[in-house]
């Protein structure tokens, strides 16, 4: 039998809309990947695998893995607010699984509305939308 299916991913889902009857058979996992920024403090850095833990202007605490040369320079800014730039894994499956790796990190600078709206634009990219902002 023959299928025709549309297939959409993002960083967080993968959907599929079908036409017919056919039955779809998934791989037991399913692997998303997205590179991601995360800002928030950093809380402990080490271990035995070179980890790090930080918890998000949210509040919420990630436990994350990076590279030995990352970590020492994370390390340096143990309690201090930054940014990262961490590519995250989640495997789809009956449990659900996500790891963070970091790749990058830069000191958080506090900035003016202009500068977090430049910030934004640069991540999500150019729209025609005008907006005012005033400081």
């Amino acid at each position: 039998m023959r299928c025709r299916a549309e297939n959409r991913t993002t960083a967080t889902s993968a959907t599929a809309t079908l036409r017919g009857s056919d039955d779809l058979i998934f791989p037991v996992d399913l692997l998303l990947r997205d590179i991601k920024d995360f800002y928030g403090e950093i809380t402990r850095v080490g271990g035995v695998e070179q980890k790090v833990r930080f918890r998000t202007f949210s509040g919420k605490t990630y436990n994350a893995i990076t590279s030995k040369d990352l970590a020492k320079r994370i390390a340096n800014k143990l309690y201090q607010t930054v940014k990262m730039k961490a590519e995250v894994r989640l495997i789809v499956s009956a449990d659900g699984y996500e790891e963070i790796k970091i790749v990058d990190v830069v000191e958080y600078k506090v900035q003016s509305n202009t500068g977090l709206f430049e910030e934004l634009r640069e991540t999500l990219g150019s729209y025609d939308i005008k907006t005012t902002i005033s400081d």
